[in-house]
């Protein structure tokens, strides 16, 4: 991985134009926003790779804390509803990239080059999704006779 440039850090700190904050974290100073990692809309790829980074992110920083350089900041949004954002600590105190920076770069990194993190997670979110959606949706076609297993047998006819 390449050296991190300080427009690269200055980037990673700058508020979006149309993104009020309230909280407490120094976001915009030390602290990015994040990437958004998850929308009240996510399929199953964003929820994996959502699920992968967190996991990520506690191995290597410990758990979610301020303490620990990141949180996930869930912030209202006019068209999905809500976003969560990773947010951490970007810039140390000597003005250079944080590990929790780097860390994020890597991952990055590996999702721009495989676009899952995770895919055993994701299989398991697509079966999962594929199970509500025919519960939801074909459960008035099937008859009080049918077998218990109606819906995985017709899930893996899918």
């Amino acid at each position: 991985m390449q050296s991190i440039t300080q427009e690269q850090l200055s980037a990673a700190v700058k508020m979006p134009s149309d993104f009020g904050y309230s909280g407490d974290l120094p976001i915009g100073d030390t602290w990015s926003l994040g990437p958004v990692i998850e929308t009240r809309d996510s399929g199953p790829l964003e929820r994996a790779n959502s699920k992968s980074v967190r996991e990520a992110f506690r191995e290597l920083f410990g758990e979610e804390g301020e303490e620990n350089g990141w949180v996930v900041s869930k912030c209202s949004h006019w068209a999905v509803g809500w976003v969560e954002h990773l947010s951490f600590r970007a810039i140390d105190e000597n003005g250079g990239p944080t590990e929790q920076f780097i860390g994020m770069a890597r991952l990055n990194a590996e999702v721009e080059e495989n676009v899952v993190l995770d895919e055993e997670l994701l299989c398991q979110l697509e079966w999962e999704d594929t199970i509500e959606y025919l519960e939801w949706h074909a459960a008035r076609f099937v008859k009080e006779d049918a077998p218990d297993d109606w819906v995985e047998m017709l899930a893996r006819e899918v």
